[in-house]
């Protein structure tokens, strides 16, 4: 049969991955959104180079942001 004990694990695991990692990344990938792309001022050109400036920001967002939640475990972990 199916390993419960490794699927628990990874179910598990995956949580704080969606907690940490996914749906802060996708906050901030909407939020990078300025409106231009619907507005119609955006050329074909341009689409490219602002969707790779959304995941840009949304990456340093989430770095930041991964930053401080691992600064703050560590700091209650250890004091």
């Amino acid at each position: 049969g199916l390993n419960m004990t490794l699927f628990w694990n990874i179910f598990f695991w995956l949580i704080p991955a969606y907690m940490f990692l996914l749906i802060p990344f996708s906050t901030f990938y909407y939020e990078a959104d300025d409106g231009m792309l619907m507005a119609g001022t955006n050329t074909s050109a341009g689409r490219n180079a602002k969707k790779k400036s959304r995941i840009w920001d949304a990456l340093k967002w989430q770095f930041a942001t991964l930053v401080i939640v691992v600064l703050v475990f560590f700091l209650t972990y250890y004091f």
